[in-house]
């Protein structure tokens, strides 16, 4: 290598260095004025951002070399991931064949969504095929096969534009379903992988950097938009939910919320059909999904404790109350909510939400009937 293209490649690196740190900058002045919670795990935020990026803008970034890889999981959610959702991802190009191979397993639904997206966030759904759509072998093995003539069966085309192939599962009770087994392969006789190149790496390295500053700044200002609606929690604009990526067969209610120590936010919903889903999650300032391993910061309508008409009272709190439902705000004073609602496209009703003080709550009648 050429003492020019060296001196090139350290411009480029140092750049890159600095807009890393001017962004991270950025993102983290917005957190002047919250806990020290969520102060230290907007320094986390970074380092999971920033990994993130390098997974996929560069290790798994190359259309010839697919692999469908998590791209959120306990430790590394971010954009308000679902944590009874599981992500895998693949990058795919247009021209190419693709075979993707597994086994349904047991859980609830899940689902192939091919996207046009970019570092920028923003997907654009260009074609979906539900498990309901699929056909399965008698042990719940299948094949999906992407791009290449028309056929039927299992099948999607790769229009212009495409460049991810997303796996979206949803589960109703983690504990107790098996997640899809899947793998991806390339099945065009003639593409292969490329050797590595200096110019290659390069804009790998620039498509971390800019989803990495692009997403960084956008999960701030969601954060900051989403205050409007403090503690309450009203349905989000479908559009914004697709311009995200978000499941298009559910609604979304999402919001902030604020408490003191002794307070507590109730969420009352209906009661809602065994068949359909609906599950509410914790989230810290940055969008990331609350510790759910550790701590009991969601829950669903197949997993929660019912009223006696059939309707649910969630409690968000940072001390238990010491009844039944209740989401742990894990030492937050501040914080976001999402709710999705699974309704076979029927719009459900909105939740009620309502602030107490918790040692003043009368927790028999919150937990006796829905009171719109």
């Amino acid at each position: 290598m050429s003492e020019e293209i060296t001196a090139d490649v350290a411009r480029r690196w140092r750049a890159f260095c600095d807009s890393i740190r001017d962004a991270g900058t950025d993102i983290l002045s917005s957190a002047e004025e919250l806990d020290d919670v969520n102060r230290a795990e907007g320094l986390r935020y970074l380092t999971r951002l920033l990994r993130g990026s390098f997974e996929k803008y560069i290790e798994f970034a190359d259309p010839l070399d697919p692999v469908l890889f998590k791209m959120c999981d306990e430790r590394s959610g971010y954009g308000g991931d679902n944590p009874d959702n599981l992500y895998s991802a693949c990058p795919v190009q247009p021209g190419e064949i693709y075979a993707i191979t597994g086994n349904r397993g047991t859980i609830w639904q899940f689902s192939f969504n091919l996207f046009r997206s970019g570092t920028d966030s923003q997907y654009e759904l260009l074609g979906r095929l539900e498990d309901k759509d699929l056909e399965f072998d008698a042990d719940g093995n299948f094949t999906v096969i992407l791009g290449g003539e028309p056929r039927d069966g299992n099948w999607l085309p790769l229009p212009t534009g495409a460049n991810q192939i997303l796996l979206r599962q949803t589960f109703r009770d983690r504990s107790a379903e098996q997640e899809v087994s899947a793998g991806i392969r390339l099945l065009s006789k003639n593409a292969r992988p490329a050797a590595l190149s200096v110019d290659a790496m390069l804009d790998k390295l620039q498509g971390a950097e800019d989803f990495f500053c692009n997403t960084g700044r956008m999960m701030h200002g969601w954060s900051r938009d989403f205050t409007r609606w403090m503690n309450t929690l009203p349905m989000t604009d479908p559009a914004f939910i697709a311009e995200g990526g978000g499941d298009p067969s559910a609604f979304f209610y999402i919001s902030s919320w604020r408490l003191d120590r002794d307070q507590a936010l109730l969420v009352h919903l209906p009661a809602f059909p065994d068949d359909k889903l609906w599950n509410l999650a914790l989230f810290n300032f940055w969008f990331e999904s609350m510790d759910y391993v550790n701590f009991r910061i969601h829950t669903n309508n197949h997993i929660c404790r019912r009223n006696d008409d059939g309707s649910y009272t969630l409690v968000i709190a940072n001390r238990d109350p010491g009844v039944a439902n209740w989401l742990d705000a894990t030492g937050h004073a501040q914080g976001n909510m999402i709710m999705r609602a699974w309704t076979g496209g029927v719009r459900p009703p909105d939740p009620r939400t309502e602030l107490v003080n918790l040692d003043d709550v009368d927790w028999d009648r919150k937990f006796r009937r829905w009171e719109p």
